[in-house]
């Protein structure tokens, strides 16, 4: 289907289809996979759940999107059957396998929303009496909810939100560990206690991992590029990192030059 289309490109993820291309190109695509699934294998694909995310500055707002989106539809009378998709036209993100794709604002909103489901579900949990099991399902089961998320959306963007989470998850096993005795240590002590919470179990910790940190470490472990036998990280400017040490046989040669590291 996309070599008859070859402006567009796309994926395909489980039972979800995700196009790129031009607004007309993009649209014709969706008509033909429609009639193709239909004719083929009599699948109806629900049209009212398709998104349709305009990037991009040259676009005011989501009536300058539709107003765009009908003009190409009247321009094409084989696009008609894709007139229902008028409701899911954004100009401000889309939700693409999971992860927000958008604007600073509606990403940050989008994860703001999932870390406060599970700050909620984290208090829900305080009914279990067995701290071990408390211990387990915060660990194994909350403070996993937002790795996804943390390993495919900027940063800079979530930490802070990531932060607040792993706030929540710690006050929560201090509680339920202490039961509330902990409101009489000192702000030296409890610092010590979360990091003894988070560290790894081989280091001597609850291997609660800190979603915040994990996340900008996945992040730049993402970034990572492989070229020619070479591996190019781009570390910002204001981070120092530490690379451990190899011995007297190690080929790795760090350079550091403005803000990118070639070894």
């Amino acid at each position: 289907m996309f070599a008859r289309h070859a402006s567009c490109t796309g994926a395909a993820i489980c039972d979800d289809v995700f196009i790129v291309a031009p607004l007309a190109e993009g649209l014709a695509i969706a008509a033909d996979l429609k009639q193709v699934l239909k004719q083929d294998l009599d699948l109806d694909l629900d049209v009212p759940k398709f998104n349709c995310f305009f990037p991009g500055d040259q676009i005011n707002d989501d009536d300058h999107a539709r107003a765009l989106f009908q003009n190409a539809l009247q321009a094409n009378p084989q696009l008609a059957c894709l007139s229902g998709m008028d409701t899911g036209i954004s100009t401000t993100g889309l939700r693409v396998a999971g992860v927000p794709s958008g604007n600073d604002e509606w990403v940050q909103q989008f994860v703001q929303e999932k870390a406060a489901a599970v700050q909620v579900d984290v208090g829900k949990l305080d009914i279990i009496s067995d701290g071990l099991i408390h211990y387990q399902m915060l660990r194994f089961c909350q403070n996993t909810c937002l790795a996804f998320l943390g390993r495919n959306t900027p940063t800079p963007l979530i930490s802070a939100i990531l932060a607040e989470v792993d706030a929540t998850i710690l006050e929560a096993l201090c509680q339920k560990g202490t039961t509330n005795a902990h409101d009489e240590w000192t702000a030296v002590f409890r610092r010590f206690v979360d990091m003894k919470l988070q560290l790894q179990h081989f280091r001597g910790g609850f291997d609660v991992n800190p979603n915040a940190g994990s996340a900008i470490l996945l992040s730049m472990r993402h970034l990572c590029l492989s070229c020619n036998g070479s591996v190019f990280a781009v570390i910002p400017s204001r981070m120092s990192l530490t690379l451990p040490a190899h011995g007297p046989q190690a080929k790795i040669d760090p350079i550091r030059t403005n803000g990118l590291l070639l070894f």
